[in-house]
């Protein structure tokens, strides 16, 4: 009998919305990433070598070579370059993909959402896993519905921005105006 391969490395997320009054209308529970890009190996085996990575695209689809000792998702409120950022877009998803498909931008504008700052728990080791979480709230200010169909998270260094995950979900969340949206990824790892 043929022995099932376990996975020791696993990307979840988990999307809610609230209303004015902190009241959760909507929630997805957690569902697996099933979108690194290649870049995301790119730069790992950058860190893992400390050597620089040829030929990296940015979010703008430029090429880069890119070193391995600043990267970074932190992001303050109103930053929408960096960190988790959401999209309307909801072209499949490719090992080449460098940006979201149609990224939603920081504002109030219509079709925009205000960005929070990124959030950052602690590693914390739970059922054999070790697990590390990061989050980011996204508030609908626009005055008019705005439909979220993909996810995705982008590092930054040296002033140049990297799309390391990309999901497409299963369905649009629709985000009314005065509610808040909450995107977390959790990486989970087993020994």
């Amino acid at each position: 009998m043929e022995e099932k391969e376990e996975k020791n490395i696993n990307l979840e997320y988990e999307i809610a919305v609230t209303d004015e009054q902190g009241k959760e209308v909507y929630k997805t529970g957690k569902q697996p990433s099933k979108s690194y890009v290649k870049q995301f190996m790119q730069i790992m085996k950058a860190q893992a070598q400390n050597s620089s990575v040829p030929e990296v695209k940015d979010t703008t689809g430029t090429l880069r070579t890119l070193s391995p000792d600043r990267y970074t998702m932190k992001a303050s409120d109103g930053d929408d370059t960096t960190g988790i950022q959401v999209g309307a877009g909801d072209a499949s998803v490719t090992n080449d993909d460098y940006a979201l498909d149609n990224k939603i931008e920081h504002g109030n504008g219509t079709g925009q959402l205000q960005y929070g700052a990124m959030a950052f728990y602690d590693i914390v080791e739970e059922s054999g896993y070790v697990k590390f979480t990061v989050s980011r709230t996204f508030y609908n200010g626009s005055g008019a519905s705005i439909d979220v169909k993909e996810i995705g998270l982008v590092s930054h260094t040296d002033g140049c921005y990297y799309l390391i995950v990309r999901d497409v979900l299963a369905s649009p969340v629709t985000v009314n105006v005065g509610n808040t949206l909450t995107v977390q990824y959790t990486l989970k790892t087993t020994a």
